[in-house]
């Protein structure tokens, strides 16, 4: 558990500070603002992919105002948070999770395709998470590999691994991906269960925006550097993955990166669900915590402590 860098208490006088001289921060401190601000500097596909979300957007709804009943409740007249140097920053929040501590009882939630957003892709969201104390949790549809997060992420830092399930005549590629994320310091497993098939996303339809059937390698980071995919693709098709990228401009339909992007993406989005009994295979080949994610009933619930794994979302 690492605290928070810059030291927040500080930053905040820095930031009084430079007001004494007419000086002003880069951004508004005010959260509710950030989606407005972000709106004109991203592309129209990149704008709805972010905000946008599935069906009526009813679902969405919801969760934020369930979530808004939710408060983090520091405790009083207990010792304060400490930096590396010893100094007291604030309350201390810390709590344990998945057989972790943590300094504060927040994650930062799996969202792929992040190079739409940003050239550096997930590696950005990673090492901001990591200067913050809180861990990261990479998505399957990241737009950076498993590794090149990792290292970004950084040594100490918390990290964990989020699975879009592949299909089972596939589990050779699913054991890839799991050995490279235990490999690579991910210590936690959230597997996805309710996207087993593309959402029906409205703002990306009208846009006709499927961030991962593109030739740009954003969403399908994962796949592309995958041994085992790599392997299956060249074996099938005789040549490698990123060999057309040489001569084919990336945008072109049909090209090698097109192809085989259509197919990772039927891979990890097979459009079939899998079964209790699946989720053994999981426990044979992942060593730390398994989290259940799409989790929404408590029958469900109780079947998911039955079979033993450590938490649901």
């Amino acid at each position: 558990m690492s605290p928070p860098s810059p030291d927040p208490i500080k930053y905040e006088q820095q930031v009084y500070a430079s007001g004494l001289h007419s000086g002003r921060p880069p951004f508004t401190f005010q959260s509710s603002e950030w989606e407005k601000l972000a709106k004109p500097v991203l592309s129209g596909s990149a704008w709805g992919y972010i905000h946008g979300n599935a069906g009526t957007g009813s679902t969405y709804d919801k969760n934020l105002h369930a979530f808004s009943k939710y408060s983090i409740v520091p405790r009083r007249l207990v010792p304060s948070l400490k930096d590396s140097e010893g100094n007291e920053l604030f309350s201390d929040c810390s709590t344990t999770v998945l057989g972790q501590k943590l300094a504060f009882p927040i994650a930062a939630a799996p969202v792929g395709v992040q190079r739409i957003f940003n050239s550096a892709g997930e590696s950005a969201a990673s090492k901001a998470a990591a200067s913050i104390g809180v861990p990261y949790i990479l998505s399957t549809a990241s737009s950076t590999s498993i590794e090149d997060v990792a290292k970004a992420n950084g040594e100490g830092s918390q990290r964990w691994f989020q699975l879009y399930w592949p299909t089972r005549d596939n589990d050779d590629i699913t054991i890839s991906m799991l050995n490279r994320a235990k490999k690579a310091g991910y210590t936690a497993l959230f597997v996805t269960l309710d996207t087993f098939v593309l959402g029906w996303r409205p703002s990306d339809m009208d846009n006709g925006y499927n961030p991962f059937l593109h030739a740009d390698r954003i969403g399908v980071e994962i796949g592309f550097t995958d041994p085992v995919f790599r392997a299956k693709f060249k074996a099938e098709h005789g040549y490698d993955i990123d060999e057309d990228a040489k001569t084919h401009p990336i945008d072109i339909e049909g090209g090698s990166l097109s192809k085989a992007a259509q197919e990772w993406t039927k891979i990890v989005f097979p459009g079939h669900s899998k079964s209790w009994e699946d989720v053994k295979f999981l426990q044979e080949h992942w060593d730390g915590p398994i989290v259940l994610k799409g989790i929404q009933s408590v029958a469900d619930a109780k079947k998911a402590v039955e079979i033993g794994v450590q938490g649901i979302v």
